[in-house]
């Protein structure tokens, strides 16, 4: 049986009321355990006992309850929503009346079928007009269809309960699941699994193969639960596992398990290979909550707290957690607000000429000192805007500030150094992102020459075609590139041979180990001859000391970017040593 067959079968199962689900043709898929008990009892009597694989629409056709058939046959051409019966019958051991309620479902991501619902109901709740007229068998029970009554009390549950995508239970399932554990008092564990970068995947590949990724992600996890638990997908790249509780030690393992998945590339289509990471968060039932809300919480905090430690973690919750992941609430509300108002704000570090001592542009850095929060991280703030779609806002906000302040300068003092920013790879891909770019530039009236874009060597730029000829059109203009922290990431010489860079920025690991050893000055050197190989500026970032001013020019870097020269500075400080000094 394939995965989505078992899951339906058990979706069916679930149903204590007698259950069938039929095909369009009218064949018996599944069957739940309360109806097969019925039958099975009643077999002798049952003019339409009826089984999986057997023909119930031929079957009530065969034993004369035509009127049975027609209304079901009105629900597969959808000329109804529902079709409800009552009727009573009498079994070897009882008198019972039934209400059978029919109802359209998915069978599959192709194929809808019906939901049969065979529910025992008391004498006294049947409409006055039906014959109360108890005989043999099911050929002889009165029917009456119940057309008017829609507002059923009965809850018809769906079988949309899969991911379309992956084939695992989606997150309506997932919650069916915990209740019914929780209602029950049985102690369980949840496991909240959320992919790392995936957005950056998403934004570089496209969609369609970060789907891909997605599916070959649930196979892997399913393969991983199976026999501990039942995996689900709840987001975009957010899995949900169910286990029964375990003792600590075997959670951990567990968990461990999970991660492991995660250890070795993912391969599409035999061709393409990703490596992702994956934070785990664990909340357990009833030590953390008592509810599934309160339950689901926990697991998500604790998955925010794993997300914190690079690469794949898991995380028990704690209740600390919960200040925590109050504050990055607050961060993404703050960010949808008025940044000015919030304390939000930009300072410049100059890049200095090691020869002549004079700066040639500037790097454009944000900050954020906020009234009621405090002084947030730009890793910790930049994170959460790219993660809550609001990196748009925050960088369009940045350049329209920066852009007044330095066509001021242009008009009032001829400013023509260079103005560098710094672009995440999800505005990269945004072509939304360009345009705002060009807007703004023509709007204050500042040369596209004098305007730099930092791109961080993770960036890979040569997998998405339209960030590269975006990147190109760019240069065209006039806008030059820099990449930077060079050297740390992915390696980024076949997309150097792609299209021009301007400018490469060594990363600050290097120069803190210049006179640590050989390797590292050997490393700089290549560097430096690469990119004057490619007629490229080399900035050296991180200097502290005029110790690595003399190791770095002695190794042919000309321009520095550091303490050593100066600290990020407020708009007024940088003005008074860099603009109107």
């Amino acid at each position: 049986m394939r995965n989505h067959e078992i899951y339906i079968q058990s979706f069916v199962d679930a149903f204590d009321d007698q259950t069938a689900v039929i095909n369009h043709d009218g064949v018996i898929q599944y069957t739940n355990g309360a109806w097969d008990a019925f039958h099975l009892e009643n077999v002798e009597i049952l003019t339409t006992a009826a089984f999986i694989g057997d023909h119930y629409l031929d079957t009530l056709i065969s034993k004369g309850n035509l009127e049975a058939s027609e209304g079901i046959k009105r629900v597969i051409d959808k000329n109804v929503e529902e079709y409800v019966l009552t009727y009573p019958c009498r079994s070897l051991s009882s008198e019972s009346w039934f209400q059978l309620i029919v109802r359209r479902c998915l069978l599959n991501e192709f194929q809808e079928g019906l939901i049969l619902v065979n529910r025992n109901i008391k004498i006294e709740d049947v409409p006055d007009t039906v014959m109360v007229d108890f005989i043999k068998s099911f050929t002889d029970a009165v029917f009456t269809v119940d057309a008017a009554r829609k507002n059923l009390e009965l809850e018809m549950k769906q079988l949309v309960y899969l991911d379309e995508l992956t084939n695992l239970p989606n997150s309506r399932s997932m919650d069916r699941i915990i209740e019914k554990s929780i209602y029950h008092r049985e102690d369980c564990a949840l496991f909240c699994i959320d992919l790392d970068g995936f957005k950056k995947i998403n934004d570089l590949y496209g969609r369609e193969m970060g789907d891909k990724l997605l599916k070959e992600v649930g196979r892997k996890l399913q393969r991983a639960v199976a026999g501990f638990g039942i995996v689900g997908r709840i987001g975009d790249d957010e899995f949900l596992v169910f286990a029964k509780e375990k003792r600590t030690s075997e959670l951990e393992e567990f968990a461990s398990s999970l991660l492991r998945v995660f250890s070795n590339p993912f391969i599409i289509e035999g061709i393409y290979s990703f490596s992702i990471s994956a934070s785990v968060g664990i909340s357990q039932f009833p030590q953390e909550a008592l509810d599934k809300n309160h339950l689901m919480n926990a697991a998500n905090t604790a998955m925010h707290e794993a997300k914190r430690i690079p690469g794949n973690q898991y995380k028990f919750y704690e209740v600390k957690m919960t200040t925590e992941l109050t504050r990055r609430l607050n961060i993404e509300q703050a960010l949808t607000g008025d940044l000015r108002q919030n304390g939000l704000y930009f300072v410049f570090q100059p890049q200095i000429d090691g020869l002549t001592n004079e700066m040639i542009g500037l790097e454009v850095l944000s900050r954020w000192q906020h009234p009621t929060i405090g002084k947030i991280s730009p890793l910790e703030f930049i994170e959460i805007a790219e993660e809550t779609g609001n990196i748009s806002i925050l960088t369009n906000y940045l350049m329209e500030e920066v852009f007044s302040k330095v066509s001021s300068w242009i008009k009032t003092m001829g400013f023509s150094k260079k103005v560098s920013f710094n672009v995440t790879s999800h505005l990269l891909s945004q072509e939304t992102f360009f345009k705002d770019l060009f807007d703004l530039l023509d709007q204050f009236n500042i040369p596209y020459h004098q305007i730099e874009l930092e791109i961080t060597e993770e960036t890979q730029l040569e997998v998405s075609e339209f960030t590269l000829d975006t990147i190109k059109a760019c240069r065209e203009r006039g806008i030059q590139i820099a990449i930077d922290d060079f050297g740390i990431g992915y390696s980024m010489l076949k997309s150097l041979t792609h299209f021009p860079i301007d400018k490469i920025k060594i990363d600050k690991y290097f120069i803190n180990r210049l006179g640590k050893d050989s390797q590292t000055e050997s490393v700089i050197k290549t560097i430096v001859y690469l990119a004057k190989s490619l007629g490229c500026i080399v900035v050296a970032e991180g200097v502290e000391s005029a110790g690595d001013v003399k190791a770095l020019s002695d190794l042919g870097c000309q321009f520095f970017q550091g303490y050593y020269f100066n600290w990020p500075l407020k708009v007024e400080e940088f003005e008074r040593l860099y603009i109107y000094d």
